[in-house]
């Protein structure tokens, strides 16, 4: 090993993992470390000089003449507020079985320090129960994108959950479809599609696919699909043909409302802390949607739906009343 063209990687990660601006390294530590680790001896010129060559490549290093305390690394790939925003966000999502998400957090983990990786870790111990049992899931996005990319048809087995909470298939035969985008929504990662046989666009959870293979057969989009405007009025990613709707709602559901349907809505305050809705979504989608906010809100138009929401409703109300489950 060539020493002298060993010891700034070894000084850069000894930075990156062993100092933050609450532990800086002294000359001495950083010393001892080198040459523990890396069996690299250092004196104190050839040091200051492999300091100041990572300085020269762009490394923002923090100084003791600068700091008075020592030496550590400012400036990493992700700042400590990114990587715990990230770190959160993998460990709760449902969609990232638990072996990869352990994975990508210890990857972001490694941009820090080892004193800001044990905090995060001190902070998130939980296991995550809702996690997707699908190991399946990383190598279904990478064939799904060099099928979208290459035009190529795919065919998979999609699942569902049986009562011994195992996935199992939701029919025989193999799903054959064109794969268009890859979206996120509602907390899941979906894959947008063109059915041939039906003429129509749907969509599939990611997580949900099994056994996905690519074929040799090509395949020509039919337009240009923009993702975000198709999930935009898909609420909870429910099918089916979209249908204004009026909403009468207390002013107490403002947000959920704007949370919900985005800002690209109508909205009229009605007084009496009431307001009117006008948004754009499926049957489903806005029916299941409603039973949850039915204290709050009113379907008013179309009146077809509103009397959907009514049968719903009085149904409910029965079975209840009844005991039936």
């Amino acid at each position: 090993m060539d020493q002298k063209k060993s010891i700034p990687l070894a000084l850069l990660e000894i930075l990156r993992n062993d100092s933050d601006e609450q532990h800086p390294l002294t000359r001495v530590q950083l010393q001892e470390l080198l040459e523990a680790r890396y069996g690299l001896r250092a004196e104190r010129r050839t040091l200051y000089a492999n300091i100041q060559m990572l300085q020269d490549f762009g490394y923002d290093i923090s100084t003791y003449e600068q700091n008075k305390q020592g030496y550590y690394l400012l400036e990493r790939a992700f700042e400590p507020s990114e990587v715990n925003l990230i770190c959160h966000s993998i460990h709760a999502s449902a969609i990232i079985p638990e072996a990869e998400s352990k994975h990508l957090i210890d990857a972001l983990l490694k941009t820090q320090s080892k004193y800001q990786a044990k905090a995060f870790r001190e902070r998130v111990y939980t296991t995550n129960y809702k996690k997707s049992a699908n190991r399946e899931f990383f190598l279904n996005v990478e064939l799904l994108l060099e099928a979208i990319q290459s035009r190529k048809k795919v065919t998979f087995i999609y699942t569902k959950y049986d009562y011994h909470k195992k996935l199992i298939a939701r029919r025989e035969k193999r799903y054959e479809l064109c794969p268009y985008e890859l979206v996120y929504s509602n907390e899941r990662y979906y894959l947008i599609s063109y059915n041939e046989k039906h003429n129509s666009l749907s969509h599939y959870r990611i997580d949900k696919i099994q056994d996905l293979k690519l074929t040799d057969e090509s395949f020509e989009r039919k337009d240009e699909l923009n993702p975000y405007d198709y999930i935009a009025n898909k609420i909870y990613m429910y099918s089916g043909d979209e249908l204004y709707i009026t909403l009468h709602c207390e002013a107490s559901i403002l947000d959920d409302i704007i949370d919900t349907f985005g800002t690209n809505i109508q909205i009229k305050d009605l007084g009496s802390h009431t307001f009117e809705a006008k948004i754009k979504s499926t049957k489903q989608g806005i029916l299941y949607w409603a039973l949850q906010y039915a204290k709050y809100c009113q379907i008013v138009k179309p009146v077809e739906l509103r009397d959907d929401m009514i049968f719903i409703l009085n149904k409910a109300l029965v079975d209840y009343k009844k005991g039936k489950r």
